[in-house]
């Protein structure tokens, strides 16, 4: 499927999901607070589980439709972009996503080490620029941040996200 950076859709469910039917490009494994978090490479977008017992919590920037019966607890297009909260799973999550120009770079914003990134780049490539996803994150003030960059240049645009997980109150 060509991707579009118009076509991005994001979407953050509850409950488990399954990856399966997308292509996971690359990996990358951590623990934060008592949560397991899995940051995952889709083609040119990306995914984000967070498990822990039986909490389960995904976000999604990605043109695919994945389990389409199921409604997320936040939803929004890439572009125009735009910030959004929920709680949902014993989280906080916050999310802004911004349609950026290539010509202003595609690089992460934040400063991540070797160990916080996980960047894959694609074959394709139009006029000497390589697509690429990049994903960076640290652990700040007991939050889980995340930055991504998702890169077309056949289209000279990109989608940038910024999102932020943080134990919400216990309510029982």
């Amino acid at each position: 499927m060509q991707q579009s950076a118009s076509q991005l859709s994001y979407k953050l469910l509850t409950g488990r999901t399954d990856l399966k039917p997308l292509r996971i490009l690359a990996t990358r494994e951590l623990s934060w607070q008592d949560w397991q978090v899995s940051l995952h490479v889709l083609g040119m977008s990306h995914a984000i589980a967070l498990r822990h017992g039986t909490r389960r919590v995904t976000e999604l920037l990605t043109c695919s439709i994945v389990e389409p019966d199921r409604k997320p607890r936040l939803a929004m297009q890439a572009d125009p972009g735009g910030e959004m909260c929920a709680a949902i799973g014993g989280l906080i999550c916050r999310v802004r996503l911004q349609p950026i120009h290539l010509n202003d770079g595609d690089e992460l914003e934040g400063s991540y080490g070797l160990a916080e990134r996980l960047e894959v780049a694609f074959e394709r490539v139009t006029n000497g620029v390589t697509p690429v996803t990049r994903i960076g994150w640290q652990i700040r003030e007991g939050a889980l941040e995340v930055e991504t960059v998702h890169s077309y240049p056949e289209e000279g645009r990109g989608v940038r996200s910024w999102s932020r997980f943080e134990p919400a109150e216990e309510q029982e």
